[in-house]
């Protein structure tokens, strides 16, 4: 720990040092926001990252990390907005689709989530945990029979996705189905104790 922070501290000097010398420098201060964000330091975090949104607006690694911010943060309407910048610029930052997916099921926004999530399996179709937000979106639309199908879908590329069993067991749990929850509560739990 001590050298982590040792290095955290000669890093944070490092970049502090290369932002005097050169003030604009997006690529410092993007990297000094990253040492203040794993630290849990936001504000300081976002206020480097707004910086180098200053001196270069098309940082995709700035809006991205503000976006997450926004999103540890509760702060949907913030983190869509962050993401869309993102996607402006690179329409295929999975990343950034995911992210904004999320945010969108978080306000109940489910087609919009939807749409993201489609968008992102389309460039990369193997991911179990999009597919079950997936399943979550329809679950939460009310069209348990396309949830299920999702799960299972999800469940086929990654039969021990704990995320998916304790997702779908949740939605059984929801619809009264407790021995199909217990069950996939119980799979989750043998994967990881």
């Amino acid at each position: 720990c001590y050298a982590f922070l040792k290095n955290n501290e000669k890093a944070l000097a490092d970049f502090t040092s290369a932002i005097l010398n050169n003030p604009k420098s997006a690529y410092a201060l993007i990297n000094r926001g990253n040492l203040y964000k794993n630290t849990g330091k936001y504000d300081l975090a976002v206020s480097d990252y707004t910086q180098a949104l200053l001196y270069d607006p098309a940082n995709t690694d700035a809006s991205y990390s503000l976006g997450n911010i926004a999103y540890a943060q509760n702060r949907m309407d913030d983190c869509i907005k962050y993401m869309s910048e993102v996607l402006k610029n690179d329409a295929k930052a999975t990343d950034a689709l995911s992210l904004r997916g999320d945010a969108y099921l978080a306000k109940g926004q489910y087609k919009l989530a939807l749409q993201d999530y489609d968008d992102y399996l389309k460039i990369n179709p193997g991911n179990d945990v999009i597919v079950a937000g997936k399943a979550e979106c329809f679950s939460k639309m009310g069209k348990n029979e396309d949830a299920l199908k999702t799960y299972a879908n999800a469940l086929t590329l990654n039969p021990k996705s704990i995320y998916t069993l304790i997702s779908r067991g949740n939605f059984f749990t929801g619809h009264n189905k407790y021995d199909e929850a217990a069950a996939d509560f119980t799979a989750a739990i043998n994967i990881d104790p």
